[in-house]
């Protein structure tokens, strides 16, 4: 938004400026829990369907209702399967399409720990960004933190006043 900023080499895409909202520091062990349920479902369900459809690519499943992943993961392939018109086998070996969601999950995890390390960086770099660009069109700025950080990431206030 401000001239400095537009002046810099850092491109950022969509996908990079939601990096900093994507910070869970007050979820519970609950949701952690449900969370690895339904991704590592997701994940798993991705590998049965490129194994029935080689060359394929990742198939996105709409949201679903939390309360079928109680039902356990086949339920959650053949929701998921009639979501995107296909067909499953009943002898498919479930629980080992399961046990490879849930190696994946890990395996996403490590890869977003290296993205976690620029979270807060590139989220102060916007907020700078945004004070900046409030100073070059005629406020005085401050950037303060309101609460720890435990309480919510969202903790940065931005305060403005319009010179004269």
């Amino acid at each position: 938004m401000s001239s400095i900023a537009k002046q810099s080499s850092l491109v950022l895409s969509k996908h990079d400026l939601k990096l900093p909202l994507q910070e869970t520091v007050t979820a519970g062990q609950t949701v952690k829990n449900k969370r690895f349920v339904e991704v590592s479902y997701r994940l798993g369900f991705d590998a049965l369907q490129r194994s029935i459809n080689p060359g394929a690519h990742y198939l996105p499943v709409p949201n679903v209702q939390k309360s079928l992943l109680n039902e356990g993961f086949e339920a959650f392939c053949f929701w998921a399967a009639e979501q995107k018109g296909l067909t499953l086998d009943p002898a498919t070996d479930f629980a080992a399409f399961q046990q490879l969601g849930e190696s994946r999950f890990l395996m996403v995890e490590r890869m977003e720990t290296v993205r976690t390390l620029f979270r807060r960086p590139l989220e102060m770099w916007l907020v700078y960004d945004r004070a900046l660009y409030l100073q070059q069109h005629g406020f005085e700025t401050a950037v303060t933190t309101f609460c720890a950080r435990e309480l919510t990431p969202r903790n940065i206030l931005i305060s403005a006043t319009r010179k004269g």
